[in-house]
């Protein structure tokens, strides 16, 4: 049975160790809140019993303190301090699905495959850059949306054929040309081109990898250390692209799955959300004033108006399993109505449809 003590021991030496660990009292005190005028083994006994009961130990020893002196008590087994929490998790979003299909990818191969992967990730980066900075560029009139159509000249599709298909080196120095022109109604665009034309050493990255790939693909059975001594120098660049790609990362790269109907004047659409490694995407309902059609991909960045990505990212959507195939354009239009060519863009098969734009 827990031994009495007066409420004076509860409140200024229970409650202060309990909260801090340590409470301080001068002899005197400790004995009066007790009942008692003076120290004796019986007052003694009765204080110790007190502070066993409670695990409690005094310094100096209650039978050695002089009555003036203050007592420092403390739990006499002081329990260990709980380890620190880990910080929360940072929640990091789910890339689109051609990134997160390419990591995959890269992550399961040997060592030459997986160069080759990453040359064709650093391909496909490029070009979805190109993508959308063609989508903001094309909005609006003037010097730079001219100065677009002046740059993409040689490449585009005329009215009886789509233009030539694009290689890397091509997509890497339309990145750059295009960056140059920052869109001012897309900030994210806007940005990322700004992160590429500021980091000298990512594009020296880029022009690297691209003499990289064209080594490696006229070299018959290139040796295994040909491909070990260039991936750290192709890691390191995706990692740089990556991070100049983020402001692009902070929005949803979507496709219109349906149209609803709505009693407003906006429009009302059922999106698959092009994101995580699975085809089957899931599906968000939106309602915005700007319309949206099937087919092209769009990119939705917060705060502005949803990009087409067209020409860029077609998807096609089975209407069986709603599962979502995502094509790139290895060709590029400028005006409706002109073909141009697709290719997986998870993928190494060629789709050879020609799609009016």
């Amino acid at each position: 049975m827990t031994p009495w003590v007066p409420p004076a021991f509860e409140t200024s030496v229970l409650g202060p160790v309990r909260a801090s660990g340590t409470a301080r009292v001068t002899v005197q005190e400790l004995v009066a809140w007790f009942g008692f005028a003076r120290r004796g083994t019986r007052v003694n006994a009765y204080i110790h019993e007190a502070f066993e009961a409670h695990g409690l130990v005094c310094t100096p020893a209650l039978e050695k303190a002089f009555p003036n002196d203050t007592l420092t008590i403390t739990l006499r087994h002081a329990p260990p301090a709980p380890p620190p929490l880990p910080p929360p998790p940072v929640a990091t979003p789910e890339l689109p699905h051609p990134f997160v299909v390419a990591d995959k990818l890269i992550a399961s191969q040997s060592e030459a495959k997986r160069v080759l992967s990453r040359l064709d990730a650093l391909e496909r980066a490029c070009a979805y850059i190109v993508f959308a900075q063609l989508a903001a560029l094309r909005e609006p009139e003037g010097d730079a949306a001219a100065a677009c159509h002046t740059i993409l000249g040689p490449f585009v599709s005329n009215d009886t054929a789509p233009g030539p298909p694009i290689s890397f080196g091509t997509w890497v120095e339309l990145a750059r040309r295009l960056s140059a022109l920052r869109p001012a109604a897309h900030a994210a665009v806007a940005e990322v081109g700004a992160n590429l034309l500021d980091d000298k050493a990512l594009f020296q990255g880029l022009v690297e990898a691209v003499q990289i790939r064209n080594k490696l693909h006229h070299a018959s059975n290139a040796p295994q250390a040909s491909y070990t001594a260039v991936e750290p120098a192709l890691v390191a660049t995706e990692k740089a692209l990556r991070s100049a790609m983020g402001p692009l990362f902070k929005g949803e790269l979507v496709c219109v799955a349906s149209t609803e109907a709505g009693e407003t004047k906006a429009y009302r659409y059922r999106l698959r959300v092009l994101h995580g490694e699975s085809p089957s995407f899931r599906v968000r309902h939106t309602e915005t004033s700007h319309r949206m059609t099937k087919g092209w991909a769009y990119l939705e960045l917060p705060g502005e108006a949803p990009l087409r990505l067209a020409p860029g990212i077609f998807c096609v959507e089975d209407a069986v399993t709603e599962q979502v195939q995502l094509f790139f354009c290895r060709t590029l239009a400028l005006r409706p109505k002109q073909a141009v060519k697709l290719a997986s863009f998870v993928g190494l098969a060629e789709h050879k449809e020609l799609l009016p734009t």
